[in-house]
């Protein structure tokens, strides 16, 4: 069972660093361009051939030659992916992300919020400066069917009129926190999506809504906390 779970994490590990648009992008150019000529000359009738004499302009090198750039050019992604990979992982220790408070939910100006009613994100960074997305996602029956709820960026104001033992003000995303910084406040959600999959809503052992808060770098898409919420009395 432990060599099964070491196995998996580094196949999670390496598929995070291999798998990028960017590499694949290089690795598919250099492997076409190293073979252009030759299937030009041998696949390619004479007539189409002529039509593509421009591909001759392409140096003639060894196909060790082209092995060796191929090599060099996965060194090179290696390399450029473990360190955004390892800047990444740095970002996750570095930030501190606390929800707390009793979430909530309401109709206001038309629209379904849920509201996460008290976080804190704080950057302990002495250089570095981030710049954070949030989502929350809504859990169905059966398990991995999700719903998206994008963050509000207006303040609910009725809300925080009817709610004044939080006083604090909207957060909105993507949250740009600078080196050493604190950003505190509520968060909503926009939840007119709750009742569009038709899927039975999960909920947790008091009845409650399960959801789960997600907060991601919002350059690298590295998904930096994660937590479930549940919203009681709510019925989807």
């Amino acid at each position: 069972m432990g060599l099964l779970k070491a196995i998996r994490r580094r196949l999670v590990y390496w598929k995070r660093v291999l798998f990028h648009p960017w590499s694949v992008i290089a690795v598919v150019i250099w492997t076409v361009f190293s073979n252009a000529a030759t299937f030009r000359d041998n696949f390619l009738p004479p007539d189409v051939q002529s039509q593509w004499r421009t591909i001759g302009l392409l140096p003639k090198w060894n196909w060790w030659v082209w092995v060796l750039g191929l090599l060099a050019i996965t060194l090179c992604i290696l390399l450029e992916a473990s360190y955004r990979e390892w800047v990444s992982q740095r970002r996750e220790s570095e930030v501190e992300f606390q929800v707390h408070g009793i979430p909530s939910f309401g109709r206001f100006d038309g629209h379904l919020y849920l509201l996460v009613p008290d976080v804190t994100i704080i950057n302990h960074s002495y250089r570095d400066s981030m710049s954070i997305g949030a989502s929350l996602w809504l859990l169905y029956e059966p398990v991995g069917v999700e719903a998206h709820c994008p963050p509000e960026s207006r303040p609910v104001m009725e809300w925080e009129r009817a709610h004044d033992t939080y006083r604090h003000r909207i957060l909105t995303f993507p949250l740009d926190l600078g080196a050493r910084k604190t950003a505190s406040g509520y968060i909503c959600f926009c939840a007119d999506n709750a009742r569009a999959l038709g899927n039975t809503p999960r909920r947790d052992a008091h009845d409650g809504l399960l959801t789960r808060i997600e907060f991601k770098d919002y350059h690298s898409d590295q998904v930096l906390y994660e937590k479930e919420v549940s919203f009681l009395g709510f019925a989807a």
